[in-house]
């Protein structure tokens, strides 16, 4: 049973493949904080000998710099140096887009996983890795 799950995240590189409830008991829960959005995955096997329990967020870094930007932008303009202010004003509208494209990228994954279109989720998976490495 590990080795299929070895080999599934292997193949996706993220943990958001959920193990089916078949060689156990599955439970998910989502939320949001001040940190970003969160997911937590614990697995029980049926005969309670091995549980494995997932958790990861999305987004921290980036609203970090975001919130680092935002207060580099408002010294920029209580400085009055306005040259400053532009390059981080330019940069915080792209980090938010990226949040967003991000964002988007992780529902359609989701959904790719849970109607088995892997070839879909091969694409999602890359392009997450390409922005979330920018």
């Amino acid at each position: 049973m590990l080795h299929i799950n070895k080999l599934i995240n292997d193949f996706f590189n993220e943990p958001k493949f959920e193990i089916p409830s078949v060689f156990g008991e599955l439970k998910t829960e989502k939320g949001s904080d001040e940190n970003g959005d969160w997911k937590k995955q614990t697995y029980q096997s049926k005969d309670g000998s091995l549980e494995i329990v997932t958790f990861y967020r999305s987004g921290v870094k980036n609203n970090e710099e975001l919130q680092n930007l935002e207060n580099d932008l408002k010294n920029a303009v209580n400085d009055h140096d306005f040259e400053r202010a532009i390059t981080l004003r330019d940069k915080i509208k792209s980090l938010k887009s990226e949040q967003d494209q991000i964002s988007e990228l992780e529902k359609s994954l989701d959904n790719a996983i849970d109607t088995e279109d892997f070839e879909l989720a091969i694409e999602l998976r890359d392009k997450l890795k390409t922005l979330r490495t920018k």
